[in-house]
């Protein structure tokens, strides 16, 4: 169960990835441009490429959802940490604990 901060983290990681992988298709896409090639075997380049960078995209997609749900859990986790600061400086004798929002949120 992470952190908030180790939410932010995995986020950076995963924007990182991101952008290794937007690096790669534009790798690929000038590769595939500088080949001098026609008939079928420009045809095969061409359609392969295509796939390659389809793929790509979508997992870059995938990367950038994946980051936008981390820093959500982070800022969850951020809201639970400052409610329950809030419970344990509380001078209220009849103060209960805030309940965790989701089972992945943790203290601190």
């Amino acid at each position: 169960m992470p952190t908030a901060s180790e939410y932010r983290h995995i986020a950076t990681v995963l924007d990182d990835a991101r952008h290794q992988l937007d690096t790669l298709a534009a790798q690929l896409r000038s590769l595939a441009d500088g080949l001098v090639l026609s008939g079928p075997q420009r045809t095969a380049i061409d359609a392969t490429t295509g796939v390659s960078l389809a793929n790509i995209r979508a997992a870059t997609v995938d990367l950038e959802q994946q980051a936008v749900e981390a820093r959500h859990r982070a800022t969850i986790c951020d809201a639970y940490t400052a409610a329950y600061g809030r419970f344990l400086r509380s001078d209220e004798v009849d103060a209960s604990p805030p309940q965790r929002p989701a089972p992945w949120v943790r203290y601190g």
